[in-house]
Order: C-alpha cells, then sequence, then structure tokens
C-alpha cells in the first residue's frame, strides 16, 4: 500500500495504521508525503513505525522536490533521514544520499557514484537491504538513454543502455519503475530479472501519456523478450 498524500491538514489521528497495514506485506512512501507539511510527515513516521511492528517490509522512495518543502526545505534531510532509517528498500540515487548525509560524491562516472552512494547508504542504515535507481542520459533533444541499478549489500546490478525515442510521456516513469521493481521483489522474481522488469516498465512508460503507466506486466515481458520497440505481428 502507499500512504496517501491526499490533504496536509487531516488529523494525525484520522489514520489507524494497524487496521490499514492489516494483510500487507510491503508499506511504500515518497518523499512527498513528507514534504507535504508537518501533519503528513508525522502520518509517514507513525505508519513506519506500524509497519515495523507489524513486520511489514517498507520501501521509500526519496523523490526530493525543493519546492514542494518550500519553508520547510532545511528539515527537509532529518526528517528523510528518519524514514530511510527504517526503509528495507530504498529508491534514490547519490544526490539524495549526498542530502541526506551532507556528504558529496565527485567520481567521474555515475555508476562509480551510484557504487559509492550505495555503499554510504549502507554504512548509515543497518535495516537497508536493496537502493535501485535508474540513469538517464540525453542523446540529443529528442532521444534518450535509460539504464537501472540496483544495489545489494553483496552487490550492484546494472542493466545495458535502452535507447528512447519518440518519446510520448516521461513523467511517472519513476513511479513505473518502482512499482515494477516491488512486484518483480514480491512475486520472488531473481534479482536480474527483477531488475530488467523494472527499467522495462520505466521505459515503457515514456510511450504513455499521463502520469500513470496504464501497461501490464505481460507487456513489460513482451518488450524484453523482442529487446525494443519494434511492432509485434
Amino acid at each position: 500500500m502507499t500512504v496517501p498524500a491526499r490533504c496536509s491538514r487531516t488529523r494525525l489521528t484520522a489514520y489507524d495504521w494497524p487496521r490499514l497495514l492489516r494483510g500487507a506485506s510491503w508499506l511504500h512512501l515518497s518523499g512527498i508525503n513528507i514534504a507535504l507539511g508537518d501533519v503528513t510527515a508525522q502520518a509517514a513516521q507513525a505508519a513506519v513505525r506500524a509497519a515495523r511492528d507489524a513486520d511489514v517490509a517498507v520501501s521509500f522512495d526519496c523523490n526530493f522536490r525543493s519546492q514542494l518543502w518550500g519553508s520547510r526545505v532545511a528539515q527537509a534531510p532529518q526528517l528523510l533521514r528518519e524514514i530511510m532509517a527504517e526503509a528495507d528498500l530504498l529508491f534514490g540515487n547519490e544526490r539524495d544520499i549526498a542530502l541526506v548525509l551532507g556528504t558529496v560524491f565527485a567520481q567521474a562516472d555515475d555508476d562509480e557514484r551510484f557504487l559509492a552512494a550505495a555503499q554510504a547508504a549502507f554504512e548509515a542504515f543497518p535495516r537497508l537491504k536493496w537502493m535501485a535507481t535508474t540513469a538517464r542520459r540525453a542523446l540529443d533533444a529528442d532521444t534518450q538513454e535509460l539504464r537501472g541499478h540496483l544495489a545489494t549489500r553483496a552487490h550492484v546490478l546494472s542493466t545495458r543502455a535502452h535507447r528512447l525515442a519518440g518519446i510520448v510521456d516521461r513523467i511517472g516513469s519513476g513511479d513505473a519503475f518502482a512499482a515494477a521493481l516491488l512486484h518483480g521483489l514480491i512475486t520472488g522474481v531473481h534479482e536480474p530479472g527483477t531488475l530488467d522488469f523494472a527499467v522495462a516498465a520505466a521505459c515503457l512508460k515514456h510511450s504513455v501519456p499521463g502520469d500513470v503507466n496504464l501497461l501490464a506486466a505481460a507487456d513489460m515481458d513482451a518488450w524484453l523478450e523482442q529487446d525494443g520497440f519494434d511492432v509485434r505481428r
């Protein structure tokens, strides 16, 4: 389940987290939940505490948006860190870890920066099991490349770069990646397959208008089988 970010004025006592989490295997939160206001930040913290009490896994997408934080932006590192410390799975990159830990990752290569950030995150957060992100590169005004990274405490997995042309809408591709990665972990797909599946979801989202990926798991599997956007007949 995902924490609702529907209203920053909703009373904290409106959320019965033990009941809401009943039967859940994962709780997924976003940094946006925390950025919307003090009440939603407190609700997110309460949800995480309830998830831990119920032995429900926690995933967290850092999703730092400075404009959403507004006058509260100085609180962001500490509040984000509190949720990160309870996460089993973290969606974020070196910029997110640098913000929270107050450090800089100056490696020239993006793979090396992600590896360094993941290592720093694992050292800072003993509960953390996985850290994942996508890496985007613009080739020209109309063409981009997308790949994925997934780090565990033992190793780092990376996909090859997938070329994206004729992009319809890239908004929501990060959410598509997160949802597909969670789907893979929940259904027991091995990690390389899960990462490929998640990147396929993110790539295909670029062909869907709006911020929601409307495609099914079978579409991701078919895309991976054909290795691209060619029409299947």
